[in-house]
């Protein structure tokens, strides 16, 4: 950073070599990161896992189809199980976390993209042929544009563009001071959770202005401030997982009682009472507790400084994957409604276990296609010289394109 006097005997202030984030990386990370994959340790791995499974759940509990009149057991659990936006709040956070000192490559913004169109056009083939129904030239043509027909993919595209900005997220961050950088979050944090939660509007994001993108940098913000300026309690490992476990048994604690209101009120939410519950409880949105939630969970995971192995590895490097595969337009009805019925089960004692049990054998199942799929057709596609010459020309392109038009 440099100051550069003005005309009128101020200063300006600027960053210098914003983009150039490669000598930041070789300053700030740990000397053991250059032995690569012997250094990576468990923690990160197993919280991707953990927010995948979230994910899973909020899925059967929104899309299962499973429909309560009354409160009971399983119509409380049910609404604990709306834990999506936690599990994507947890994924960015990760990602702002581990990417704050590099920058997005151009390889694997293409493998993200050929991963979203392999799996929408695999699916639709599947699942058009096993449901006994046609394949139109129509069907097969949205699936060759699933950013656009799929509205499934919302968190695909989404991640994405916030990809693409990465070096201007990332030059913008490093350029701030620590108060600066934490006044930031403040107003966004406070604009996009405090204010209409507060104020008991359920579309607050869309209300105050702040679309998911934006949310999506915040928490990527976020990420990346805990990574620069590291917190004392992240020291504490057993203060900070008394913390995170106190903050699961809060969140559930005020979802059940979310669900008392739902069941027996009417969904009305009125009086100091009512804010409060609706304050506290997140369901199916970002909000308070949310944050609270995935910032300990970082805090706890990647406090556990155990090494990881290569079968660790391929799972947490599949979650993408999974996701795409459980919950495309074509699939999602047809694992709810025709392979894994959970509706059916609604009111049977045995709920819980058989709707975890059905979790985690969507994750299992989906991971092993992923990684089957990255080892016959990923790696060897994008480790090919054939690749590498389809990169170097495309850039050729743009760089020639960008001069003649003067950038």
């Amino acid at each position: 950073m440099v100051f550069e006097k003005s005309g009128k005997g101020g200063r300006r202030f600027f960053c210098r070599k914003i983009m150039n984030l490669s000598t930041v990386t070789l300053s700030k990370t740990q000397a053991g990161a250059n032995n690569g994959k012997k250094q990576r340790d468990a923690g990160p791995e197993l919280l991707r896992i953990f927010a995948m499974l979230l994910i899973i759940m909020s899925h059967l509990a929104v899309h299962g189809g499973i429909k309560y009149d009354s409160l009971s057991v399983n119509s409380a659990a049910l609404e604990m199980m709306k834990t999506g936006d936690i599990g994507v709040d947890i994924f960015i956070l990760i990602s702002g976390y581990y990417s704050i000192y590099s920058s997005p490559k151009l390889k694997k913004g293409v493998m993200l993209i050929a991963e979203t169109l392999f799996y929408s056009v695999l699916t639709c083939l599947t699942i058009g042929t096993l449901s006994q129904g046609r394949v139109s030239g129509m069907h097969l043509f949205y699936s060759f544009i699933p950013f656009i027909s799929d509205k499934g993919n919302w968190f695909i595209v989404i991640y994405i563009i916030m990809y693409a900005l990465m070096p201007f997220i990332n030059g913008g961050l490093n350029c701030l001071s620590k108060r600066q950088f934490f006044g930031i979050l403040m107003l966004i944090f406070i604009a996009g959770t405090i204010l209409p939660d507060t104020f008991g509007h359920v579309d607050k994001l869309q209300d105050y202005g702040i679309s998911k993108l934006v949310w999506f940098v915040f928490m990527y913000s976020l990420g990346a401030y805990l990574r620069l300026y590291p917190v004392k309690l992240a020291k504490k490992r057993g203060l900070c997982a008394v913390l995170w476990v106190g903050s699961a048994l809060f969140s559930m604690l005020f979802r059940y009682f979310y669900a008392v209101v739902l069941y027996n009120k009417n969904g009305q939410f009125g009086g100091i009472k009512g804010l409060i519950i609706y304050f506290f409880s997140d369901i199916s949105r970002p909000g308070f507790m949310s944050v609270v939630f995935s910032v300990l969970s970082l805090l706890v995971f990647t406090s556990l400084k155990i090494k990881g192995n290569k079968f660790l590895f391929a799972v947490s490097g599949s979650t993408f994957g999974i996701y795409l595969i459980h919950d495309s337009t074509w699939v999602r009805r047809f694992l709810w409604d025709r392979i894994t019925p959970v509706k059916f089960v609604g009111e049977a004692d045995y709920f819980i276990p058989a709707a975890l049990g059905v979790i985690l054998l969507i994750f299992i199942i989906c991971s092993a296609i992923d990684i089957i799929r990255k080892n016959l057709i990923e790696k060897p596609l994008f480790n090919s010289s054939l690749y590498s010459k389809a990169e170097t020309g495309f850039k050729k392109l743009i760089d020639k394109t960008l001069k003649k038009v003067g950038i």
